[in-house]
């Protein structure tokens, strides 16, 4: 039975999931030879992971060429890395147009990040809106970013504060609370400003964490001028704990 290509692409995926590298590759091997785009990206993809970088492009140039999105995102955000942006720029606006949900955003996202570094912002931004619509944490972080940067602070705040609280990161947490600071929402700031210290000391704090707040307090005052907003947090919030 002949297997489309997102299949063949899928079913690579689950036998290297399972800890099957060695039947996905040789399974992606067999599908690419009989000319199947989807596993020729997969097996770019695992090339690519072994530092093959060369044979991973040859094989996504052939799975683009035949229309398979991920590949044309892959050949992109290569090409990209090493500094050839123009036909990055190409590829990436050739997945975009070709984009289902599922890879949409990805892409949305990588093609603003080009077009933001070369320093077209207003099209970068029209690209993060649609990658952060779709929920793409690191697009809504630059939108909010961008937007900040041109004085749309009302709207800068609402994605950053969707950035902050889908991912979880500290660099977005810390950003977002400069700018309520910048507005006199020292509450906010403080809060999130608070909740980054957390964030970046959590895996630590879980292994000391014994005798209740009192020693997590300890340790964080020790932690200097970064873990004085966790003790805040903790001498406030008695019954916070690393859940």
């Amino acid at each position: 039975m002949e297997l489309d290509a997102d299949n063949a692409y899928h079913l690579g995926c689950s036998l290297e999931m399972e800890g099957r590298s060695y039947q996905a590759e040789q399974f992606w091997r067999k599908e690419a030879a009989a000319g199947n785009a989807g596993a020729m990206c997969g097996l770019g993809n695992w090339l690519d992971r072994r530092g093959e970088v060369g044979a991973a492009e040859q094989l996504w140039r052939k799975a683009a060429a035949a229309g398979f999105t991920e590949a044309m995102n892959n050949l992109g955000c290569s090409l990209n890395s090493r500094g050839e942006v123009g036909e990055a720029e190409q590829w990436y606006r050739k997945a975009a147009a070709a984009s289902g949900p599922w890879w949409g955003k990805q892409v949305f996202a990588n093609l603003g990040c080009l077009l933001e570094e070369r320093g077209e912002e207003d099209e970068a931004q029209q690209w993060y809106r649609k990658a952060a619509t779709m929920g793409h944490t690191t697009a809504m972080y630059r939108l909010g970013c961008l937007l900040h940067k041109q004085g749309e602070v009302g709207e800068a705040e609402q994605w950053l504060r969707k950035a902050a609280a889908a991912s979880g990161d500290v660099e977005v947490m810390r950003f977002l609370a400069n700018l309520l600071e910048e507005q006199g929402k020292r509450g906010g700031a403080w809060w999130w400003r608070c909740k980054a210290t957390v964030a970046k000391w959590e895996p630590k704090l879980n292994q000391e964490w014994s005798g209740g707040n009192l020693n997590a307090r300890r340790y964080a005052t020790e932690m200097g001028e970064s873990g004085a907003n966790l003790a805040d947090v903790l001498a406030h919030n008695p019954n916070v704990g690393p859940h």
